[in-house]
């Protein structure tokens, strides 16, 4: 985790849905604030780009946090060949339908053309700095209560976030435009959201299983019987 803190507030993270899946019944504390709602949202352009303030945050770009699983994190690893920093999580239906009422206010937003980084209930979420190097903005903390407390987060390493873990995200939305093939450029791409990773938490312990022994049990005994 930077050990710079921000000027953020979160979504709400609480999950309440009446459908039966695993992120639904992973513990989590409530929110210690909540984001402004999307009528309160500011979205302001530049380089053909939208970007979330308001007045809560002042100059600063909203920021949200949102608690699910991990399904994906290949991309964390970084290399001289990656692209970007991604991360699938699992979000509850709650979640994703909090997350994408934020989008719907987008000024850019078509529907049916729109591209959204959501299928079913996967969000991925996407870094483009410094993805020479693995993904360095993930941390721990011993109290779910106190995750908006930068200064009790412990920095970890991009290893920690295995599939099946739960995690908090911190992460902004941006909204870009489409680009129209002309007879220079026929390239073309349909306008749409990205959902800006910005860090990864989890409470200690979680993703770690260098407590766990893998080694058969009558392997061990015959271990040390030899002996």
């Amino acid at each position: 985790m930077p050990a710079q803190k921000r000027k953020t507030s979160d979504s709400n993270t609480e999950h309440e849905d009446d459908n039966s899946k695993l992120t639904d019944f992973i513990p989590v504390e409530p929110p210690t604030s909540t984001a402004p709602t999307p009528d309160e949202i500011q979205w302001i352009s530049n380089k053909n780009s939208y970007y979330p303030f308001s007045e809560a945050t002042g100059p600063d770009m909203v920021e949200f946090i949102v608690h699910g699983t991990v399904m994906d994190q290949t991309f964390l690893r970084g290399g001289p060949e990656s692209f970007s920093h991604t991360v699938s999580i699992d979000l509850s239906n709650k979640n994703v339908e909090l997350l994408k009422s934020y989008i719907y206010k987008i000024p850019n937003y078509v529907p049916n053309i729109y591209r959204l980084p959501i299928q079913v209930n996967a969000a991925k979420f996407t870094s483009k700095e410094n993805v020479g190097l693995p993904f360095s903005e993930v941390w721990e903390i011993s109290d779910g209560k106190l995750i908006r407390d930068v200064d009790l987060r412990t920095p970890i390493s991009f290893e920690r976030v295995k599939k099946g873990t739960p995690v908090w995200v911190e992460y902004t939305m941006v909204g870009y435009n489409g680009k129209a093939a002309t007879k220079e450029d026929s390239n073309k791409f349909d306008p749409g959201v990205t959902l800006r990773l910005l860090s990864i938490g989890m409470l200690s312990g979680a993703g770690d299983d260098s407590k766990y022994n893998f080694t058969s049990i009558k392997r061990r005994r015959a271990g040390a019987l030899k002996n």
